[in-house]
């Protein structure tokens, strides 16, 4: 399975300096790095609790509204506080669901 432990991920600070904003940014990385952790495990599954946690962590990070910096937890705006490249981060998780399909939720049949 994938870890988060690429360079690209791994080094985002933890806030472990101690400032101001630490508990915020810690919270911020912890985000990200769950809706990746849950496309990695949950990618290809097909029971329907799987289903539903990796189509709501592939909507948050792929879907057309994932730039929208008016929700404190949009996709875009854990990315903006984070000081980081949304297509970047997007192209990152592509690479790690590997070739395929959009990775766009799955709609219910």
């Amino acid at each position: 399975m994938f870890q988060l432990d690429s360079y690209e991920l791994a080094t985002l600070s933890d806030g472990s300096d101690g400032g101001a904003h630490s508990g915020e940014r810690n919270l911020l990385v912890a985000v990200l790095r769950q809706a990746f952790a849950d496309l990695a495990e949950y990618h290809g599954r097909a029971d329907a609790n799987s289903r539903t946690i990796y189509d709501a962590a592939a909507a948050w990070v792929f879907s057309p509204f994932a730039t929208d910096t008016d929700d404190h937890l949009s996709f875009g705006r854990v990315c903006d506080l984070l000081d980081l490249d949304r297509s970047y981060i997007r192209r990152l998780a592509r690479r790690m669901l590997g070739p395929g399909p959009a990775h766009l939720p799955r709609r219910a049949a």
